[in-house]
């Protein structure tokens, strides 16, 4: 895959099936065209500490939103779950 030449890293598949290269704090998963729009960038996945929160104000401001994705622009943001943070991991942090 012609990504992973280009950030010069390995292409490996998910548990899903998919493409996706790591990435240091993150990962680029690759999916089919699901909306008949060709290649290229259809989503973000975030990690959204409220995402109920981010989904009320984006349909307040007129963005389409469905369950737990925003669209903005023709770019579907896909707002997945933190993990929560315990106060004994805070206090760890340096």
């Amino acid at each position: 895959m012609r990504w992973g030449a280009i950030l010069e890293r390995p292409v490996n598949r998910n548990a899903a099936g998919e493409p996706q290269i790591a990435l240091d704090l993150g990962a680029l998963r690759f999916v089919r065209d699901r909306d008949g729009r060709g290649e290229g960038l259809g989503g973000i996945d975030l990690v959204a500490a409220d995402r109920a929160r981010i989904v009320d104000a984006a349909e307040r401001r007129g963005y389409r939103a469905a369950g737990d994705s925003v669209t903005v622009c023709g770019t579907r943001f896909r707002l997945i779950a933190a993990e929560p943070v315990s106060a004994a991991r805070i206090r760890a942090r340096p």
